[in-house]
């Protein structure tokens, strides 16, 4: 037998569970459901409480990024989001963009209703035909990349524009927002030069001016995987370090800033 000592939401009140884990029990008795379900039932589990996931995914377009190998990792990324997204009942909004954050193209744009279903149960058996059926929409939005500038990537103007997105939803709405890129920003800042020089990358973030993400969750990943030369491991290190500096001066809940970032991982 095993005890699992749980907060109820509603009080903040420990509450015991005793739980034949055998029997396949999660916390406080709800049932693991097999398979395909099961899946989908950890997937509600990192459903915010009281409200609906807001999910951005920027994709950046300019000439570093732009190999077959990278897209179909960031596509599996955006899928795994959007899962989550539907599962938890939202928004998602898919974009692209390069060396301007005014010139973004919005790909995809949905409100995503909670499933219908008494029972989290019942709502997640609905989950697997609708999943589909967002799959394919975000194939069709997403097969033939716009056509944007090559010559730079603006990925610190993305923290703007994911604000503005969050605004736009109203406070009903938690941001889960993703940008993905090598992160070799180069519009009025070069920070592959500064990271290569061994410039103090955590002072430099303090420098930026940046909008205020306070309980949302921002991931940035593929810095430092271009489609083209290789980067040095210790500009790569100073690129992540600004990054994260940068995304802790917003005030998220949460930061992730990889190079590899698993679609496994999303949302955990």
């Amino acid at each position: 037998m095993t005890v699992i000592k749980r907060m109820s939401h509603t009080s903040g009140v420990a509450l015991l569970c005793t739980i034949p884990l055998a029997l396949g029990l999660s916390a406080c008795g709800q049932a693991t459901l097999p398979g395909r379900l099961g899946q989908l039932q950890q997937i509600a589990a990192t459903c915010p409480d009281g409200k609906k996931l807001a999910v951005q995914a920027a994709t950046d377009e300019s000439g570093s990024d732009a190999s077959d190998a990278i897209r179909t990792v960031r596509i599996a990324i955006i899928k795994a989001a959007a899962d989550r997204a539907l599962v938890c009942g939202g928004h998602l909004q898919i974009s692209a963009f390069s060396d301007s954050s005014g010139g973004a193209a919005v790909l995809l744009d949905r409100e995503l209703p909670t499933l219908p279903g008494a029972t989290e149960t019942a709502r997640l058996r609905r989950a697997p035909a609708a999943l589909e059926q967002l799959d394919a929409s975000i194939d069709a939005a997403l097969a033939t990349p716009p056509v944007l500038a090559q010559r730079g990537s603006d990925v610190v103007g993305q923290l703007r524009l994911a604000s503005e997105y969050a605004t736009s939803l109203g406070v009903g709405y938690q941001l889960d927002a993703y940008v993905l890129t090598d992160g070799e920003q180069n519009v009025n800042l070069d920070l592959v030069a500064a990271a290569a020089s061994g410039q103090d990358m955590t002072a430099l973030a303090q420098t930026i001016d940046v909008p205020r993400l306070a309980g949302a969750s921002l991931s940035i990943a593929g810095v430092g995987k271009t489609a083209v030369d290789p980067v040095a491991s210790t500009t790569i290190d100073g690129l992540v370090t600004f990054y994260k500096a940068l995304c802790a001066k917003t005030g998220a809940a949460s930061c992730t800033v990889v190079t590899d970032l698993s679609p496994d991982a999303v949302g955990r």
